[in-house]
């Protein structure tokens, strides 16, 4: 009666986690899943009971699966690790695996309970960060104005190519030169002045978070001649909202 208990309460758990769980024995075979397993992958209890993941789902993905399940067997290590899925319409989806053993009356393995969390949206997020930079980048590379950034220790963080041009510098020169140096010294006096104010206004009521900061100040090229530019600039903002560092074009 107990045992039976037992295993009504454990199953009524399993059916609760929103997340794919399953068990297997010693030798990698299915002993059940829960419903969330069923949702996404499309079989039951019933169905993959006794069976391994190369019955159910024969390929390479599915060796992975095998030889991972026998290694942890072997090791009893916790395992987390990002690998795919195909789900019941046949989709392949970026998955994180955590795996573990789970041990008899004895304390010896008994088989393993893991389970997967769908990281689709992540990736996907990841990709569109990559193009984005990627489009971003192309285009500063083919404009004539320099765009830049800097953080919140006045440290740049990116320069475009087009500084060479303006300024006599390689983007990796200049990326290693303090602020200070790129201007006069009153023109960098006017720039610590300004950041200085912006930063003041920050939460003001009627402030707009997205403003553009103006200047026009003096550069100093890299054969020591002054030339005038014009500077607009806007502030990075992370998360919460607060700034993170500047981005502009000259």
């Amino acid at each position: 009666g107990d045992c039976r208990a037992c295993r009504i309460y454990t199953e009524s758990l399993l059916a609760s986690i929103p997340s794919p769980v399953f068990f297997k024995d010693t030798h990698g075979r299915y002993l059940g899943c829960n419903t969330a397993f069923t949702d996404i992958m499309g079989v039951t209890n019933e169905h993959i009971r006794g069976k391994t993941v190369i019955d159910l789902w024969p390929s390479d993905h599915a060796r992975v699966y095998h030889q991972n399940d026998l290694d942890l067997l072997e090791d009893q290590q916790q395992q987390i690790y990002e690998y795919e899925i195909k789900d019941k319409q046949g989709d392949i989806r970026p998955v994180i695996y955590y795996k573990n053993v789970f041990r008899d009356e004895n304390g010896g393995g008994a088989g393993i309970v893991g389970g997967f969390v769908d990281i689709s949206d992540r990736v996907q997020a990841e990709k569109a960060l990559r193009e984005s930079e990627r489009n971003f980048r192309m285009l500063a590379d083919n404009v004539t104005d320099v765009i830049w950034s800097i953080d919140m220790d006045l440290k740049y963080t990116y320069i475009s190519p087009s500084v060479k041009k303006l300024r006599g510098y390689t983007p990796e020169q200049a990326l290693q030169m303090p602020l200070e140096e790129t201007f006069t010294p009153e023109s960098y006096q006017k720039v610590i002045q300004i950041f200085s104010e912006e930063l003041d206004r920050e939460g003001e009521p009627g402030v707009d978070p997205d403003r553009s900061i103006f200047l026009e100040l003096d550069t100093v090229r890299k054969d020591g001649s002054i030339i005038p530019i014009e500077v607009n600039a806007t502030f990075i903002r992370g998360d919460t909202g607060s700034p993170t560092g500047i981005i502009g074009t000259t």
